[in-house]
């Protein structure tokens, strides 16, 4: 397709010098095969090569994500009655239940960047990890919590030393090839949507199961009426841990990994200098797009071994 565009281009500009009534300058004098030897490598090397899209990888990570989605969100029909079983008084339920329910992401937006940090150092997967046992810890926790400054204390924690939303997202930017990236961050939001929808239906049909069978009565479930809820998404929540270490690590730390992506490992941190503001970068060859003043000029790039041939030379050079 490219090359039919370059082809194109060329009977575009021919037209146009032919169109034109003044004596060409000496950078338009050039054949269309010494065009075409200038534009056709370049495009050959920009031809796109199909990437069978990682279903598998994919997959995973968005398992992980709904898992993440469950935690968040199974507490919102048990939250108002658990507040109430605090002792908090009536008038101030709403607000207490809604504190606790916000607090899992408010303390998120402080440890999002540290986490994000940290994976970029240590891989993506022992943070993600580590993400999810806490996670199922602090949701452990607030099953057992008997007061709201505990209920508080543990969702808090929890969301500090979990952010898996970001990680993930930097993970999975890594793991897909460029042309199905959009797809796949399409499909995250829906991962998202199912966990969220999930949530609320364990924490509304597993709490209280004491009052649903008498024969639960003095048990610990009765005893601590939401911790069979929180069981469940705790649980789903470590399913995540196998997901996880299926998935091959996106940076590399330390060496050579089976695991790893080839192309992902970290640059040296001083060994070698890096281009700043007064060092530009250098291009690689054949990498620059070719556009339509290259063709007119003839500075188009070129693969080694494919060389343009040198312009044709100007009538008075010829006479000379």
């Amino acid at each position: 397709v490219r090359v039919a565009g370059c082809r194109r281009a060329l009977d575009t500009i021919e037209a146009g010098d032919q169109q034109r009534h003044s004596r060409p300058a000496r950078s338009e004098q050039l054949t269309r095969e010494q065009r075409e030897a200038m534009c056709l490598p370049a495009a050959r090397e920009e031809a796109v090569v199909a990437v069978p899209f990682p279903r598998a990888h994919f997959l995973l990570v968005l398992f992980v994500c709904l898992a993440d989605g469950v935690v968040i969100t199974f507490l919102v029909p048990m939250v108002p009655f658990m507040v109430r079983d605090f002792g908090v008084p009536e008038a101030q339920v709403g607000s207490a239940a809604g504190l606790v329910a916000s607090v899992y992401n408010l303390a998120q937006i402080f440890s999002g960047l540290l986490w994000g940090r940290a994976s970029d150092l240590i891989g993506r997967r022992p943070v993600i990890s580590f993400g999810i046992v806490a996670a199922a810890a602090s949701t452990l926790g607030l099953g057992v919590a008997t007061s709201l400054p505990a209920a508080l204390a543990t969702r808090f924690v929890g969301g500090l030393l979990n952010a898996n939303q970001a990680v993930l997202r930097a993970q999975l930017r890594e793991l897909m090839p460029e042309e199905h990236r959009s797809q796949a961050f399409a499909s995250l939001g829906q991962a998202w949507g199912v966990g969220f929808m999930l949530g609320p239906l364990i924490g509304g049909s597993l709490a209280r199961p004491a009052a649903v069978l008498p024969s639960l009565a003095g048990s610990p479930l009765d005893v601590y009426p939401y911790l069979l809820p929180s069981l469940a998404a705790a649980a789903l929540c470590l399913l995540g841990l196998p997901a996880v270490r299926a998935l091959p690590e996106t940076v590399c730390v330390g060496g050579d990994q089976p695991s790893c992506l080839p192309g992902t490992e970290l640059p040296p941190s001083s060994d070698q200098p890096r281009a700043g503001a007064g060092q530009p970068a250098a291009d690689a060859p054949g990498k620059r797009r070719t556009s339509r003043r290259d063709l007119e000029m003839g500075t188009a790039p070129s693969l080694p071994g494919h060389e343009a041939p040198p312009p044709a030379p100007l009538e008075e050079e010829q006479e000379a």
